[in-house]
């Protein structure tokens, strides 16, 4: 079996890509040929090291820049089409991608939602909605043609269902496979920091980050020794980029605070082992696959009580689900203060994370696959 995968970009940490190295993973192991459409090649340091393993690359030589929906939309049809020629697939994974790319394509189609587009984050005047309008034409076009919409979380799934039903009316054909973790990564001896807590995630002011260095500065008031740990990626996000410098001037003078951006997936580990809570505050955050790592590693998610995070953290026995800001202050506390919740919390927060783990992803996925290209 061949499948061709679809990503913006593997140049970037952040959930999309994430999901598609883990699919790129499971692919391999069951022996199926993989093509990647991409607006660029993996860099080094930049890029999951899944992305290294798949050899055929279709990348545009010129691309067409006329917006950011425009310039997916025709330069990856240009290139999915040449990598439909050449390496004739037998299903297509809109992996991090728009569904506008695959439209007119008589191929088994897969689109995976890690939200809909018309939740992201776009100018809105009339000159804009005249400008998009031939794009959502070729989005709308798209929804209908899906053999599946593949959604992160129920969340996700709601949210596409409202805004897609209209289109796409076949309930059936929206699933929810969640994103996985691979837990054997997490299964090593470090020695944990006793007052050590971290950030994980893209470096974006709507993940909450500011509110996570309003709760450090509060508790260093009484834990003197506490060190705040943030990692995350910036390249390839318009808003992380954006908000890098703001978050550097707000922690120059802050002691005990370090920060490191776009790191490989080791370091990532290694913050979440050494750590002894995660936070996070985004009551919008569609799924989260941070929390579950950090429940992988032992280390109690502490994060906004909404959105997928709902789905995945048990709140008071695998993390806490804050309802407020000033609650990240109040649990964070609680962990670094109790050893015996700590102790408690870590361990049930291993055993949960294993419902995340990759053989139940892959299982689900490939089962996914065979069907549609049965039928």
């Amino acid at each position: 079996m061949k499948v061709a995968l679809i990503i913006f970009s593997p140049n970037f940490f952040g959930g999309g890509n994430k999901f598609a190295s883990e699919l790129i993973s499971c692919l391999i192991e069951n022996d199926i040929d993989i093509a990647i459409c991409s607006m660029e090649l993996p860099i080094k340091n930049r890029s999951y090291n899944e992305f290294f393993n798949v050899k055929n690359w279709f990348v545009p030589k010129v691309k067409w820049n006329i917006g950011k929906l425009y310039k997916i939309m025709i330069n990856q049809k240009i290139i999915l089409k040449k990598l439909i020629k050449k390496f004739k697939p037998d299903i297509i994974i809109g992996a991090d991608t728009e569904p506008s790319v695959m439209t007119g394509i008589k191929i088994k189609k897969i689109l995976y939602v890690h939200f809909p587009t018309e939740i992201k984050a776009y100018a809105h005047s009339l000159f804009h909605e005249i400008y998009r309008s031939i794009y959502w034409w070729q989005h709308y076009k798209a929804l209908k043609e899906l053999d599946a919409i593949v959604c992160n979380s129920e969340y996700t799934k709601n949210i596409t269902y409202l805004l897609w039903g209209n289109v796409q009316s076949d309930k059936d054909k929206y699933i929810v496979i969640y994103p996985c973790v691979n837990i054997n990564k997490f299964i090593k001896k470090v020695e944990r920091e006793p007052n050590k807590i971290c950030y994980v995630g893209r470096l974006d002011k709507n993940k909450g980050i500011d509110y996570v260095l309003e709760a450090f500065k509060n508790i260093k008031c009484e834990i003197p020794d506490i060190k705040l740990s943030i990692v995350g990626g910036v390249k390839g996000s318009v808003y992380a980029e954006k908000y890098y410098p703001e978050l550097l001037s707000k922690i120059k003078n802050i002691n005990d605070i370090e920060i490191k951006i776009d790191v490989p997936d080791e370091v990532i580990v290694n913050t979440l082992l050494r750590s002894r809570c995660m936070l996070s505050y985004n009551p919008g955050e569609h799924f989260g696959i941070v929390p579950i790592e950090a429940m992988a590693a032992g280390c109690p998610p502490i994060v906004a009580d909404g959105g997928g995070q709902r789905e995945t953290v048990i709140h008071g026995e695998t993390g806490f689900l804050a309802k407020t800001p000033k609650d990240l202050i109040i649990y964070t506390k609680k962990l670094l203060i109790d050893e015996e919740l700590f102790k408690n919390m870590s361990e049930k927060a291993r055993i949960h994370a294993a419902k995340f783990d990759k053989k139940e992803f892959c299982k689900k996925w490939i089962q996914l696959i065979q069907n549609i290209v049965e039928k």
